[in-house]
């Protein structure tokens, strides 16, 4: 490492780059209960996937919308949807 590389792994330890990691797993037996992964840069313990939840955008359009009465209007509400974004488009 050149001086400014190692300046930066230093400074990169210090603001708690080290925390996205988790350390000891070759400790752990091969028959161990829980898996640990990591999905969309979080850490998965034991299937709790509750972090990898805020990873995701919160999108507005599905509130804004209003439940379909039953599946038949639902299928009707979509057709009619894509009808009206075809002829905008042509």
């Amino acid at each position: 490492m050149n001086e400014e590389e190692k300046r930066n792994a230093i400074e990169a330890i210090k603001n708690g780059f080290e925390q996205n990691f988790v350390w000891g797993l070759d400790k752990l037996q091969p028959d161990s209960k829980y898996r640990h992964l990591q999905v969309r840069g979080k850490i998965v313990y034991a299937e709790d996937f509750r972090p990898v939840t805020a990873t995701y955008i919160n999108s507005n359009i599905s509130k804004n919308l209003e439940p379909s009465k039953n599946f038949r209007t639902l299928i009707e509400e979509r057709k009619n949807e894509l009808k009206l974004n075809n002829k905008e488009k042509y």
